[in-house]
């Protein structure tokens, strides 16, 4: 399964059944968060498109989150992780069908991930696989990703380090020679549907960095914010805000019941039994006490 066309796949499906209900406004910046005047009032939201006036605000903005609910700051620690896509070698793994399959590799005492994409049979695709981490490998030192909020460039040594050992963590004989586009288009028999100007033409067609929400806790933090919570002090009746943030980069391993459960909480309804989130993963005044301090930060970003 492609992740990316699964999760725009849900989203256009959403979309177009709730169309009333269901708007993605991409590109839109927020600028702040104005409290009520009174409970009988709702929040306002500034943001570069206009105002937006409401009595349920979710926080989603994961590293970020911290911007508007400054409690989680040092909760919740931005991270700044690198990724590859890689065109595998002409004889990767050759039983393996692309996309069933992803790795852990362990180097001294850090580790990368690695997952290969599926090939489409239509010539879509090239069975990419999907290289990242090296953070210790950070021309500064590890620690200069931690904090480090520039998305726009991916450290040199890092991009050094995933160009070049996939090769090296599977064996000449299992890698083969370095494939090409050409070379793939002539084994399957397709065209290649990608924009050259999108993509590189060796073996790295792009790499680029992200930002992880790092919790320092090492669990995610889901729910409504108490009044001690949130700058805001005024909370609308039957409103309030939430929050579904800090998945340390397992966003798609926790996200999917995480989001149930705030939708939920939201609503004022019960989850079914059996299906509650770990008491772990909710936000209280208790646990925001406890967590923050910089030995928790470091425990959790060199030993996740």
């Amino acid at each position: 399964m492609n992740p990316y066309h699964f999760v725009i796949s849900l989203f256009k499906y959403l979309t177009k059944t709730y169309p009333k209900r269901l708007q993605l406004v991409p590109h839109t910046t927020v600028h702040s968060i104005d409290s009520p005047q009174s409970q009988h009032h709702p929040y306002t939201i500034h943001t570069s498109k206009g105002q937006i006036t409401t009595t349920r605000i979710i926080h989603g903005t994961n590293a970020h989150v911290s911007h508007f609910v400054p409690s989680l700051r040092s909760r919740i620690v931005p991270v700044r992780l690198s990724l590859s896509a890689q065109r595998p070698g002409v004889q990767f793994l050759a039983d393996l069908k692309p996309g069933t399959r992803s790795w852990c590799l362990y180097f001294s005492n850090t580790y990368s991930f690695l997952s290969q994409l599926p090939q489409h049979p239509n010539g879509w695709g090239e069975g990419e696989l999907l290289f990242g981490g090296g953070e210790s490998f950070a021309t500064d030192g590890e620690l200069a990703e931690l904090g480090n909020l520039d998305e726009s460039r991916v450290d040199p040594s890092v991009a050094s380090y995933l160009s070049g050992a996939l090769p090296v963590y599977f064996g000449a004989s299992n890698w083969g020679a370095e494939s090409t586009p050409l070379h793939r288009d002539q084994q399957n028999g397709h065209a290649d549907h990608t924009s050259p100007s999108e993509v590189e033409p060796g073996r790295v067609k792009k790499t680029w960095a992200g930002i992880m929400g790092m919790s320092a806790d090492a669990v995610p933090w889901v729910g409504k914010l108490s009044k001690k919570l949130t700058p805001r002090k005024i909370i609308p009746e039957g409103g309030g805000e939430w929050v579904s943030a800090g998945f340390s980069g397992e966003g798609m391993v926790h996200a999917w019941a995480c989001g149930r459960a705030l939708a939920m909480m939201v609503l004022g309804q019960e989850e079914r039994g059996g299906e509650e989130l770990p008491p772990e993963f909710l936000i209280t005044e208790e646990r925001v006490k406890k967590t923050g301090k910089l030995e928790q930060i470091l425990e959790a970003y060199y030993d996740p």
